[in-house]
């Protein structure tokens, strides 16, 4: 199974998958023809990433807290601050 940007057909042993009852996860970016447009949204406020920022932790809480990822995670994104 290819991991990662790709250059043609992705190739998977999906039988595998399937057999093990494995989950494949993946995300991509958007293309950067739609960055001016993104851009646009966020400069007029149409669009506020802030909010998705519901909490900032040190980097000496961040093995705390990827600990306490087993337990659950909250909504929102934690950004890491040296």
């Amino acid at each position: 199974m290819q991991i990662g940007l790709f250059d043609g057909v992705p190739q998977a042993a999906i039988p595998r998958v399937i057999g093990l009852e494995l989950d494949v996860l993946g995300s991509h970016g958007m293309a950067a023809a739609d960055y001016p447009e993104l851009v646009d949204l966020v400069s007029s406020g149409a669009l506020r990433p802030q909010d998705l920022v519901t909490r900032t932790i040190s980097l000496a809480q961040t093995p705390d807290a990827l600990v306490a990822l087993s337990e659950g995670t909250l909504p929102g994104m934690t950004v890491i601050r040296p």
